[in-house]
C-alpha cells in the first residue's frame, strides 16, 4: 500500500472531503468523537447523511451524502475509530499512536499522512503528538481564506503540508538535554545522526550539526580517544577553550608517550561520570588506575624509575631491609623487578618523597580499604557488586584525597585546570 490518511473529524465536512480528494490515499482512518448523552459524535458524518448550510443562503440546511460517498471511498478502504474521551489528551494521544502503529504493521505503507484539521483541540493535539513521536508521518492541515476568526470561507480550502521536522528536531533536542545530564553523549549522537537526515531549515540544520560534532567530541573523550575528541572539538575552540586547553595537553602527552598528572584528573572526572550513570564498578576501576598512574608518573619523572623494571642500584638512599623486600618482585626469567600499586606507594614513602610521604602516612589505611573494595569486586578478583550506598560512602573521599595529593605534587607549579564535561551544548556554534 502506498499511502494511508489518518484524520480527525469535527463538525465540518468540507476540509475532510478536500483532504481525502487531494491526498488520494489508499486507506483512510477517521478519528471521530463518540456520542455524548445528548449529542451524536462526529462519526455520523461518516455513517449518516451530512447536514450542511447552503452557502448561498446560510439560513437553509442541506442534506448531503456521507463523507465516504462524497469522496467515492470504496468499502474496505476506510474505517472509523471512535474516541470516547475526546477531551482527554492522553486518550487521544494513545489512540492516535495505536492507529499509526497498526497501520504500519498491517499495510506497511510508503507514507502515512496525519491531517489534524477537524475534531476537538484535544483530538488534534493527540494526533499531532503521536505523528511527531512516530517521526515518519507527513503532517498536513486544510487551510483557506478566513472571513472571520471562526470559519474558513467555503471553496477556498487547500491542503497545506506542515514542516514538522524543525518541531521534531526541537523536541529531540529536549530529549538530548536529559541524556546529557547523565553524560550520555553516545545516546545524544544517535539521536542527532537520525535528525540530520531530515529536511530541516538551514538554521536548524546548522544547529544540529554543531550539536552533533560537539557530542561526538565529548563521546570520544569519554572513551579516552583524545585525538579524535580534539579533532571534533577544536573548531569550537572559541566557546570551549576551558576544555580545549587541557585536551590539547593530554593529546600532546599521548603523542609524545609521556603521560602527565592531567591524565590522572581526567580519569577521576571520567569515574565521576560513570558513577552518575550508576556504573560503580567502572568508576572504581578508573579511580584505581588514577591512583596507580599518579605513582608511576612520580617515580618516572622524579626518580627515573619504571614500575615495570625498578633499578634498585640507582636508588642509593633505600634501606637494605626495603631493598630486600623489593627483591621479592624480581622475575627470575628476565631479572626485572616489577611492582604494583601498593609497592609503588611504599617505595615513594621510603624515598622520603616530599609530597607522597606525609600523604601516605596519613591516608594509608583508607587507601588500603579502598583497594579491598576494588579487589573484591567482580571487575577485579572477587564477586561482590558495588552498590550506590557503598560507592557514596567510600569513594568520594578517596577522590578528594587523590586531588589533595595532586595539590601537594603541584605545589607552586603552573597547573592546567580541567573541568567536568558540560551538560548543556545548545549555546555553542562553530567559530568563524
Amino acid at each position: 500500500m502506498r499511502k494511508v490518511l489518518i484524520l480527525t473529524v469535527g463538525g465540518s465536512h468540507e476540509p475532510i472531503v478536500k483532504s481525502i480528494k487531494d491526498t488520494k490515499a489508499d486507506y483512510v482512518v477517521f478519528l471521530c468523537s463518540d456520542d455524548l448523552l445528548t449529542t451524536k459524535g462526529s462519526y455520523t458524518q461518516i455513517t449518516d447523511k451530512v447536514e450542511a448550510r447552503d452557502s448561498k443562503d446560510p439560513s437553509k440546511k442541506l442534506s448531503l451524502p456521507n463523507i465516504p460517498t462524497q469522496t467515492n471511498l470504496k468499502e474496505g478502504t476506510w474505517e472509523i475509530q471512535k474516541i470516547k474521551y475526546f477531551d482527554d489528551l492522553n486518550d487521544c494521544y494513545q489512540i492516535s499512536k495505536g492507529i499509526i502503529e497498526e497501520m504500519r504493521q498491517k499495510f506497511k505503507p510508503d507514507e502515512i499522512v496525519a491531517d489534524y484539521t477537524g475534531g476537538t483541540k484535544t483530538m488534534t493535539a493527540g494526533l499531532v503528538a503521536a505523528a511527531l513521536d512516530d517521526g515518519n508521518c507527513k503532517i498536513i492541515l486544510v487551510a483557506g481564506i478566513r472571513s472571520n476568526l471562526n470559519k474558513v470561507t467555503d471553496k477556498t480550502e487547500y491542503v497545506k503540508p506542515i514542516s514538522h521536522y524543525d518541531t521534531l528536531a526541537s523536541k529531540s533536542l529536549s530529549q538530548i538535554a536529559s541524556l546529557l545530564k547523565r553524560f550520555d553523549f553516545a545516546g545524544a549522537v544517535n539521536i542527532l545522526e537520525a535528525l540530520i537526515r531530515f529536511p530541516l531549515s538551514n538554521e536548524k540544520e546548522q544547529g544540529i550539526k554543531s550539536h552533533l560534532n560537539i557530542c561526538k567530541g565529548f563521546d570520544a573523550w569519554d572513551r579516552f580517544d583524545h585525538v579524535s575528541a580534539f579533532e571534533f572539538l577544536n573548531p569550537f575552540r572559541k566557546y570551549l577553550v576551558s576544555y580545549i586547553l587541557p585536551l590539547e595537553k593530554i593529546t600532546t602527552d599521548i603523542e609524545n608517550k609521556n603521560l602527565g598528572y592531567l591524565m590522572v584528573e581526567d580519569l577521576l572526572l571520567n569515574a565521576e561520570r560513570r558513577a552518575t550513570q550508576g556504573r560503580y564498578e567502572d568508576a572504581i576501576g578508573r579511580i584505581y588506575r588514577a591512583i596507580e598512574l599518579i605513582a608511576q608518573i612520580r617515580l618516572k619523572t622524579l626518580y627515573k624509575q619504571d614500575t615495570g623494571n625498578i633499578t634498585i642500584d640507582t636508588l642509593t638512599s633505600l634501606k637494605e631491609e626495603f631493598r630486600a623486600n623489593l627483591e621479592k618482585y624480581r622475575n627470575n626469567e628476565n631479572n626485572e623487578i616489577k611492582i604494583g600499586l601498593r609497592a609503588s606507594y611504599d617505595l615513594l614513602y621510603e624515598l622520603n618523597d616530599f609530597a607522597f610521604q606525609p600523604w601516605y602516612q596519613e591516608n594509608k589505611n583508607r587507601l588500603i580499604n579502598f583497594l579491598k573494595y576494588r579487589n573484591d569486586s567482580l571487575f577485579a578478583h572477587g564477586f561482590k557488586a558495588i552498590d550506590q550506598n557503598t560507592y557514596e560512602r567510600e569513594v568520594p573521599i578517596i577522590i578528594k584525597l587523590i586531588r589533595k595529593l595532586l595539590d601537594a605534587i603541584y605545589k607552586d607549579e603552573k597547573r592546567t585546570e580541567i573541568s567536568q564535561f558540560p551538560i548543556n551544548v545548545s549555546k555553542w556554534r562553530p567559530s568563524t
